[in-house]
């Protein structure tokens, strides 16, 4: 008697790669809600150097940390690059406290492309090659002029200024109950062109301009 099988058709390595980016971008957000988050961090990103003070930075090394996973989950249009060589650059705007906590990421893969990490002092040097723009808190007074340097740019602009998002910037970082946790402004995003991926607008706290 010839016993039948059901075929198991593989899915496109495209489609595994997206789900295993995601369960990994899953589990990081669940890491961010454990106790102990600078051994946690340690732990789960084995990529962080052994001599990074983590009791003292924890909070600024998570959202460094996000800003890298959570661009995996965001997508920019076709004609944002001049050609596949293209980096993809974020900078800095204001303090220096996020520099060192991005050094482990400058030179990994974003979207297949090299990331660069680079710090700007004014929004007035905003280059054109800006794909991700971190804002500083020093730069709270300033932060409508900025949005409005951006503003119909492709870049997601990210901070953990309070207010930023319903300010009109794309990605708010929040802390609340001793986790770290973010929301989204898709209004803004839609304006920069950027499309972020339903599953992470699933995740965040608050979504400000959400369809109806």
């Amino acid at each position: 008697m010839i016993r039948s099988r059901s075929i198991h058709r593989r899915k496109p390595v495209k489609y595994r790669k997206t789900v295993l980016n995601m369960m990994v971008f899953l589990s990081f957000l669940a890491m961010l809600s454990t106790a102990n988050l600078a051994h946690t961090l340690a732990e789960e990103l084995p990529f962080y150097p052994d001599s990074m003070n983590l009791e003292k930075n924890t909070d600024i090394q998570i959202k460094a940390a996000f800003v890298h996973h959570v661009a995996k989950f965001v997508q920019w249009p076709a004609e944002t690059f001049v050609d596949q060589k293209e980096p993809f650059v974020l900078y800095v705007l204001g303090g220096d406290r996020f520099i060192s906590a991005l050094d482990p990421f400058d030179g990994r893969m974003v979207h297949n492309r090299t990331l660069s990490v680079a710090k700007i002092s004014t929004y007035e040097d905003i280059p054109y090659d800006c794909r991700i723009l971190l804002v500083d808190v020093s730069e709270k007074e300033e932060i409508s002029k900025v949005l409005d340097k951006v503003a119909g740019r492709p870049i997601l602009t990210v901070s953990d200024q309070t207010g930023f998002a319903e300010a009109g910037g794309i990605i708010g970082l929040v802390a609340a109950n001793k986790r770290i946790h973010f929301v989204v402004n898709q209004s803004a995003a839609t304006e920069a062109g950027l499309v972020v991926s339903s599953n992470v607008m699933k995740l965040a706290l608050s979504i400000y301009g959400e369809a109806q």
